[in-house]
């Protein structure tokens, strides 16, 4: 189902999200608001919303090489300067070593 968000004329060709409609609509609701809120002091049009750049599904083993890169580097980070002997380093540490096995596990997968 196609979502809508309606946008407000601000003057000009601008147009602007309205602010009174902030959240998504299917057609018909948009279409229902409009038609209770329009007035001569105020004009509305609905504009269907652009899918996202991508699913969260498409990554590369580009993207997963270089986070598990990332991730090697801010472990050395928190060796190096934080350190292991705090309870917040060592458990920095572990979130990143964690991290790191799914992104490696990940680009074992592709």
């Amino acid at each position: 189902m196609n979502k809508y968000k309606i946008e407000l004329h601000m003057g000009g060709t601008r147009w602007e999200r309205s602010w009174s409609f902030p959240v998504e609509y299917t057609l018909s609701e948009a279409k229902a608001f409009i038609a209770q809120e329009s007035s001569t002091m105020f004009h509305y049009r609905i504009v269907p919303l652009h899918k996202p750049y991508r699913r969260h599904a498409a990554i590369t083993p580009l993207e997963l090489r270089g986070a598990i890169n990332m991730l090697e580097n801010a472990r050395h980070h928190v060796v190096e300067s934080v350190g292991v002997g705090t309870q917040a380093g060592f458990d920095a540490f572990v979130i990143l070593v964690y991290a790191r096995l799914d992104c490696v596990r990940a680009l074992e997968t592709l």
